[in-house]
This record gives structure tokens, sequence and C-alpha cells, in this order.
């Protein structure tokens, strides 16, 4: 099943920090409860779509998290390019992702619930449960997501994290800009 928008969800800004409160994503949360932003509840079964969700590993100069001269010029990556590039990844990240995938494998179906920040053109941005998605598309077993995504003025403002990357957030990465050498 493709992401598949279900209904408003009722969740206002307390709700939604009582729901899922450890995101560490950097939202403007005094602006989402003072301008009341919306909640859309949306739900996929889909391996594509879980591996366009955009997470909160950066990939710049090769490097994935890399540290303070590399954040400079820093894309988010996709669970997609997580994947891909998944050697590069922090050993302490690795071992978390691992801890979740051999929790999920041999499950009939795994569900869980997600924050998420909506995107320009239906795409999501995991505001927490990055480790658990990627190794969600790690293990390959049958899921059922439901994200609940905050319906935010696509702006700077709203999503403090965007500052750090130079206005290359959310941009897809190519890899044909990389050398050979740091892919």
């Amino acid at each position: 099943m493709a992401l598949e928008y279900v209904r408003h969800a009722d969740l206002d800004y307390d709700s939604y920090r009582a729901r899922f409160p450890e995101i560490a994503v950097e939202v403007n949360w005094r602006r989402f409860r003072a301008d009341g932003w919306l909640i859309r509840h949306f739900r996929t079964s889909s391996p594509d779509d879980l591996l366009e969700f955009f997470t909160c590993y950066r990939l710049s100069l090769g490097r994935v998290n890399g540290h303070f001269l590399h954040w400079l010029f820093s894309r988010n990556m996709t669970v997609r390019d997580v994947l891909k590039r998944y050697g590069r990844v922090p050993q302490k990240d690795k071992r978390i992702i691992e801890h979740f995938a051999s929790i999920y494998i041999g499950q009939q179906q795994v569900r869980l619930e997600l924050p998420t920040l909506d995107l320009p053109g239906r795409r999501q941005f995991l505001a927490d449960g990055n480790h658990r998605a990627v190794a969600l598309a790690l293990a390959r077993v049958p899921f059922e997501l439901d994200l609940y995504a905050i319906q935010a003025p696509p702006t700077k403002a709203s999503f403090i994290d965007s500052r750090k990357s130079r206005d290359r957030l959310f941009q897809p990465l190519r890899d044909d800009r990389m050398p050979a050498y740091r892919r």
C-alpha cells in the first residue's frame, strides 16, 4: 500500500508532544503551539515509501554525520541513502539499528507510529524513529507505519534544523558530484 492519507489527526501541540516525547529534531515548538499547526495521519506498508523518507542522518563531503566543518555542506539522507552508505554510518548508530533489525526479523508484521514533518510533494521527514525506520528497511519484513505529520509552513522559521544546511536540506543526493574515492 502506497502512502495513504488517513485523516486529520485530533492532536494539538500538547497531545502531539505527549504522544512523541523524545523528538530530537529542532522544530519551532513555540510557533507550532501559537499557530496551531495541523497534524495529518498517513499510513503505508510500502517499502518504496519507507526508502524515500528523509532521516536525521546527513551526508557531507563523503561522511555520514560528519563533524563540525562537514555540516557546512550537509544534506539530509533518505532511508535509501543511509542503506546505500551503511558502511559509513557511525558504529554507535549501527549498533542501535542492528539491535532493532534483530527484533524485527522473524515478526509477521511490524507496526510503528512515527512523528514526521510533512514536506512538499508528499514527502516525509522523520522527526523521530530514524534508527527504527532504517532497521525496518534493513530487516525487509512486512510492516505498517502510521505517520503523524506536522503541517508546518515550509520555512526555516518552522524547522530550525534546516538552518544548518545552507538551503541544501532535502535536495536529492547526487553521487556524480562526489569523487569516486568518496562513494
